[in-house]
């Protein structure tokens, strides 16, 4: 999303933001909310795999961009049941409203944001689910908070973890799952 299309994104995102949220359940559906990178995604299984085997039974629904990370790397996994994509840069607003009301409709009762996601373009559905776990970054000014959409992180996330400067990436990760009280081991 560019500068214009955040500003622009933002009076709906506050919108969305206030709305009440239901009352926390029990998890019986849980979206993560992917990166395409492929790195980024590498480390991030482990804390996938720790939701996995916290909630066996739920269903787990993994949502990025489609290149390999989404239609090759998560389905080889076999940590999600269902994968879902959409289109990153280019991605017209109906698109990413389509894809909000099928987050919306899915009725989901946990939402875990890997650490690049693009809260920004699903805060309308994020703000649907009772628990949405992720970073929320440190505050670094009104042009970073509009051009990469930090704003979208502090108004969808309702168990916030605090980002670290410099933390590894798996550590990152792993911190989301114990946020969720999910005893994962210290990554070597």
């Amino acid at each position: 999303m560019r500068p214009l299309e955040h500003a622009q994104n933002l009076p709906t995102a506050v919108l969305a933001a206030l709305r009440p949220r239901p009352a926390p359940r029990p998890v019986r559906r849980v979206l993560v909310l992917g990166y395409g990178g492929i790195g980024d995604t590498v480390f991030f299984l482990p804390a996938l795999e720790l939701l996995r085997r916290a909630h066996p039974e739920a269903r787990l629904v993994w949502l990025s961009n489609p290149i390999p990370v989404g239609t090759e790397l998560i389905p080889a996994a076999g940590l999600a049941d269902e994968v879902w994509l959409w289109e990153p840069d280019g991605a017209v607003a109906a698109g990413r409203a389509a894809i909000n009301a099928r987050i919306a409709a899915a009725d989901f009762d946990l939402a875990v944001l890997s650490p690049g996601a693009p809260a920004h373009d699903f805060l309308p559905g994020l703000s649907r689910v009772p628990v949405v776990v992720g970073h929320r970054r440190p505050w670094r000014g009104l042009k970073r908070w509009l051009v990469v959409g930090d704003y979208a992180r502090r108004l969808a996330v309702t168990l916030p973890v605090p980002a670290v400067p410099g933390e590894h990436a798996l550590a990152r990760a792993l911190r989301l799952s114990a946020a969720l009280g999910l005893a994962a081991p210290e990554p070597a």
